[in-house]
């Protein structure tokens, strides 16, 4: 029997090891539509010409300008052009005009490969797949003597599943040089990503020259103090360092043209009627108040905006008028998005705007300008693409929307019948957190893993399949408050980018996380050769939390990216080594407190980052926990209840550890499995004044023997002058009672306390953490 099991394990190891094999031999990401594998490989040799057949112009010829050039860099390999068709070690070339536009055909064997395509772009993909399928020495900018320059053969079918696959880099909060630009637009070649959005204007800086405005870039491209850290964190803390930077006329053709050369669109966003205080600083006269105004240093929507009055119109004319000639893209983006109306409301232009074009409100005065000024850009023969926010008051015709806040505002307007680019922030913002080791750096908020955005469908199932048509594409956007360095930046885009890679061709049946994981690692060696900065916690450990009526919370460690590793841990607060003891079993975690440690190892070598997690002790850990509200709306940051898993969030708020929660009244309820004897219970909030977070007014708790019957045992007020620690804990303590179910009634503060600044304003509401018995 123990030789029947060990013969088992042998048979599934091998399996195992062959699907690695298997899956390796073809490390292409975005993974082709179809793929049939063969026997053999074809090899790139001093020999290997390339054949086009008749007629074919130089825009052919210059798809291949790419390939060539790494080949000669790195394998001393220029490949020429011959007329002769032969048979032997050639890359045969033939237009198909019944392929698609993007689409390609492939097929490698020994003696050649044949590509099919019937546009330029189709022979460029073609050929990001060879690359794909070349050794990762290819990307090396040194010559690779003892590579072997082969390619695995098969035959492939492939076309995208979107027209639109996007991927968007803000440079107003933080400034990119060309170069940089030009290396993400190298990557998403790679990728086979084929629109830049650049985003250009905002608050905190203009960043494209327009030469009838010239202040626009010596004015508006300077802010003189940044903030440092989190705009939670208080007190606040300045960097009086200047922030600059901005790109002439002359580099933004040249930026175009070298993504054009690389099969990539790029997209323009002059962001109106919001997020102008850049530009308003410039020229204080197309504001309502008249400024004066600086260049906005820290992060979040402001107030001041675009006024309505029409020599604001004619300005955004006229800047226009130099911008568009510039990128030869169907679409200009317009933002539309975070457009506060206080200004609006309190400005004599704005209102009779209102008056004159019979509008209902400040809503439809905002649809008003985004109308206006998409009517114009129309008439300049282009599109517009805004955030969702221009659904508000009405859309605008011929208008695509990005979908930003959710998925809702597309499919609103995919139903509308309106062309649609979904980027819903909690799949696709690579500002967020990508994993829950302590020394990521600092981010936006959220928690959003490759996993996440990998698992992404841009179709929701809530569409007709007639209305699904209008989802044109996805994209991942980089809002870069928190990136002020390169290599910060690379660290959270990549590898992200690949994932949305396969999100944006593969339609989801077709999508494969196991497999695209195996391709991650060869495209990691490529980034090294590139000297591309990713994340390491692609490699680290993640985790799981079970419960469990013995033992109460257990941990589960793993490594779901890394294939044949071991995960190596400590529990004393030492960092783990090739030595520590091997995980293998869940470990309980709510019993005692435990500060667990973790690393990944394969072959001998540490792989990964340490993973560090502290859980406190709790009998609520695990337990079933409902959460009640009348008419209220939660919003859970890492997307999985969280108030009972034995862990205290990290600040700034808005990390993944948090739960939050707007609406009336809530209260909680924990049932545990069996009668369970306590003798405190206690839930940890957020204090956090400065952004109106503050923790429960009042708690009532109740217990109830049974399940069925409640008693209420006491209750905890906040005194509101005695408001000091950022987390709050409400403790209730109390003789030894067994219980079967306890409930927590929550009297939220509805508006600024007295003692504090904005006094009386709203609150939105509540940050807590855990839910605590002991």
């Amino acid at each position: 029997m123990k030789f029947y099991k060990r013969y088992l394990m042998f048979l599934l190891c091998s399996l195992f090891f062959a699907f690695g094999i298997a899956e390796n031999k073809y490390p292409i990401i975005p993974y082709p539509t179809s793929l049939e594998p063969a026997e053999g490989f074809f090899r790139f040799d001093m020999n290997t010409r390339i054949y086009f057949e008749k007629d074919l112009s130089n825009d052919y010829r210059d798809s291949f300008r790419l390939l060539t050039h790494l080949l000669g860099q790195s394998g001393n390999l220029f490949l020429t052009e011959t007329n002769l068709d032969r048979q032997q070690n050639i890359v045969r070339c033939k237009r198909n005009i019944s392929l698609g536009t993007e689409e390609y055909y492939l097929n490698i064997d020994r003696n050649q490969i044949e590509i099919e395509f019937s546009t330029p772009t189709g022979l460029f993909y073609a050929l990001q797949t060879i690359r794909q399928l070349l050794p990762v020495e290819l990307e090396s900018a040194e010559q690779q003597k003892a590579t072997d320059w082969i390619v695995p053969n098969c035959t492939i079918k492939d076309s995208p599943a979107f027209t639109y696959r996007g991927f968007h880099l803000d440079v107003c909060r933080h400034y990119s040089s060309l170069d940089e630009v030009k290396k993400h637009i190298n990557q998403m070649a790679l990728l086979k990503l084929n629109t830049f959005h650049w985003h250009l204007t905002d608050d905190q800086g203009w960043r494209i020259e327009i030469k009838k405005y010239p202040r626009l870039t010596s004015v508006g491209s300077k802010r003189y103090r940044t903030l440092i850290g989190h705009h939670n964190d208080r007190p606040e803390r300045w960097s009086n360092k200047v922030e600059s930077g901005f790109y002439t006329q002359d580099e933004v053709k040249e930026l175009v043209a070298y993504a054009k050369e690389r099969h990539i669109t790029v997209i323009p966003e002059i962001e109106m009627p919001g997020h102008a205080i850049a530009a308003l600083a410039s020229y204080p006269e197309y504001s309502c108040s008249g400024g004066p105004f600086d260049v906005i240093g820290k992060w979040g929507v402001f107030n001041d905006v675009f006024c309505t009055k029409e020599e604001t119109f004619i300005f955004l004319q006229e800047v226009l008028n130099e911008v568009l000639p510039l990128f030869p893209s169907e679409y200009i983006h317009i933002g539309g998005d975070e457009c506060p109306k206080v200004r609006w409301r309190n400005c004599q232009a704005c209102q009779q705007r209102i008056q004159d074009e019979n509008l209902k409100d400040e809503d439809e005065l905002q649809s008003y300008f985004v109308k206006r000024m998409n009517d114009y850009i129309q008439s300049k023969g282009k599109k517009i693409i805004g955030w969702d926010e221009i659904l508000d008051g009405g859309l605008a015709s011929g208008a695509t929307v990005m979908s930003w806040r959710g998925t809702a505002g597309g499919v609103s307007a995919a139903k509308q019948g309106s062309d649609v680019i979904m980027t819903p922030a909690y799949n696709m913002y690579l500002d967020f957190y990508q994993s829950k080791c302590t020394n990521e750096p600092l981010a936006n908020g959220g928690y959003n893993t490759i996993e996440t955005v990998y698992y992404f469908n841009p179709i929701s199932s809530e569409l007709t399949q007639e209305e699904a048509k209008h989802i044109i594409g996805v994209q991942a956007n980089v809002w870069t408050e928190y990136m002020p360095t390169e290599a910060h930046r690379e660290y959270m885009i990549y590898p992200r980018m690949a994932a949305l890679a396969e999100v944006a061709w593969l339609k989801q049946e077709q999508k494969d996380y196991r497999r695209f994981s195996y391709h991650v690692h060869s495209l990691l060696k490529r980034y090294d050769y590139m000297n591309i900065g990713y994340a390491k916690s692609f490699f680290g450990v993640s985790y799981v939390l079970h419960p469990d009526k013995k033992n109460g919370l257990m941990l589960e460690l793993y490594a779901n990216n890394v294939p044949y590793c071991e995960i190596r841990y400590t529990l004393d607060g030492t960092e783990p080594n090739l030595t520590s003891p091997v995980f293998k079993e869940r470990i309980p975690v709510s019993q005692k407190e435990k500060l667990v440690k973790a690393i990944v190892t394969k072959d001998g070598k540490i792989v990964s980052d340490t993973f560090s997690q502290k859980f406190i002790v709790n009998k609520a850990g695990g337990k079933m926990v409902s959460f009640v509200y009348p008419d209220g709306n939660r919003v859970v940051q890492n997307g999985g209840d969280n108030i009972n898993d034995c862990i205290l969030g990290e600040f700034p708020l808005g990390r993944f550890d948090w739960y939050s929660y707007a609406g009336g009244d809530p209260c909680l309820e924990l049932d545990f499995d069996t009668p369970t004897e306590i003798t405190s219970i206690s839930l940890s909030a957020a204090f956090q004044p400065q952004v109106h977070v503050y923790p429960p007014r009042k708690i009532i708790y109740e217990v109830s023997v049974n399940g069925k019957n409640w008693q209420s045992i006491g209750s905890t007020e906040t005194n509101d002058e005695l408001l000091q620690e950022e987390r709050n804990l409400s403790l209730l303590e109390f003789d030894k009672i067994k219980v079967k179910k306890i409930r927590l009634k929550l009297e939220l503060y509805k508006t600024v306390p007295l003692h504090y600044k904005d006094a009386g304003k709203p609150l939105p509401g509540l940050f807590f953490d855990e839910l605590i018995v002991k």
